[in-house]
C-alpha cells in the first residue's frame, strides 16, 4: 500500500519520505514538521496509534491521517 501510496503522491508533485516502522516515523517526524503524515496503523517496532500518541504527547501538532492495512 505504501508504494501505491508514494507512486500517486508523487505524481501529483509531492515530496514523500517514507520510513518502514512506527519508531522511524516518529524520529522523523520530530526532526521537522510536515504538510501530512500518512500512518500505518500496523507498522512494525512502534504500531501507528502508538506513534500518533507519542508525536502528539511531545507536541506534534501537523495533520496525521491514519489508515488500518
Amino acid at each position: 500500500m505504501a508504494q501505491l501510496a508514494t507512486f500517486h503522491l508523487q505524481q501529483l508533485n509531492a515530496r514523500v519520505e517514507h520510513v518502514s516502522d512506527g519508531q522511524a516515523a516518529i524520529e522523523k517526524a520530530l526532526q521537522q514538521t510536515y504538510d501530512l503524515i500518512l500512518m500505518d496503523t500496523d507498522m512494525p517496532v512502534v504500531d501507528g496509534f502508538e506513534a500518533m500518541t507519542i508525536l502528539r504527547n511531545k507536541g506534534y501538532g501537523a495533520p496525521i491521517a491514519a489508515f488500518c492495512s
